[in-house]
């Protein structure tokens, strides 16, 4: 089935004219397109750019290891704790599986063992887990880069 290119976008800019009136860009076809295009753009650096780090490449290898990681980067920095049988809520990953890629990014030394700062616990059985500084370092560079891609897209199309 052959698609008319102008209905087709007619669609997408109505079902997302909210979006575009908040960022007070006009939607038309052709400014769709390429926004359209350099956020895919942005997409595929961000993937390739994932596998320069070792570390990075590690948890973009699937969803599981990305969400843990962030949760552990997210827990250390509310310093909160973060232990083996903390369950993440509504991910759908099973405590057998986190509990699995906890253990393998402890052993590889990506999350370590950390002296909790603010003593919430008093159970010396939890040990609580933070990420590596190489971890965080490799995490906040990926995300710095990808930042800035987005600014440029910002001032390229004049988003407000």
């Amino acid at each position: 089935m052959k698609v008319n290119e102008t209905k087709r976008y007619n669609i997408i800019e109505n079902s997302t004219l909210d979006l575009w009136k908040s960022i007070n860009i006009n939607p038309e076809i052709k400014i769709v397109r390429k926004i359209a295009g350099s956020f895919a753009r942005d997409n595929i650096f961000k993937m390739h750019s994932v596998n320069k780090s070792k570390i990075l490449k590690y948890f973009a290898k699937d969803s599981t290891r990305w969400m843990i990681m962030i949760h552990v980067i997210y827990f250390s920095a509310k310093g909160d704790q973060f232990y083996k049988n903390k369950k993440i809520g509504n991910l759908g990953i099973s405590l057998r599986k986190q509990e699995q890629v906890l253990n393998d990014c402890l052993n590889a030394g990506y999350f370590i063992y950390a002296e909790e700062s603010n003593q919430k616990s008093t159970d010396k059985k939890i040990k609580n887990i933070r990420p590596s500084e190489k971890l965080v370092a490799a995490w906040m560079m990926w995300n710095i880069d990808n930042l800035k891609r987005t600014i440029k897209n910002i001032k390229r199309f004049n988003f407000k």
